[in-house]
């Protein structure tokens, strides 16, 4: 996927597209059906599928993809009451996200 979830109605789409062929992994987990190599998918999740974001965080990337931090503040600026507690939420998520998956690899 090309672009962040915005919505929860997206969440939920995407949840069934990862089910499904949409998945990165899949292609590698067809090659493995055959029972040649063992084949594990880990995916940190930072956020719920019944979740919005009040930030839209497609307009805070770069040109190359990645989040413009000056841009995440702008937004916020422009909506403290809302987007700070959820900016934190994420962050915090994203910590949690990051440990686990570094628990799994090692």
């Amino acid at each position: 996927m090309d672009r962040v979830a915005q919505t929860a109605e997206e969440n939920g789409i995407t949840q069934v597209r990862s089910l499904g062929s949409g998945h990165g992994g899949c292609g590698v987990l067809l090659r493995c059906e055959n029972g040649e190599c063992r084949f594990t998918v880990s995916v940190p999740v930072t956020d719920l599928a019944g979740e919005s974001f009040h930030i839209d965080l497609n307009a805070t990337r770069r040109d190359d993809g990645r989040f413009s931090t000056p841009r995440i503040l702008a937004a916020a600026i422009a909506r403290p009451l809302t987007a700070g507690p959820e900016l934190i939420e994420l962050r915090n998520r994203c910590a949690t996200a990051a440990r686990s998956l570094g628990e799994f690899i090692c």
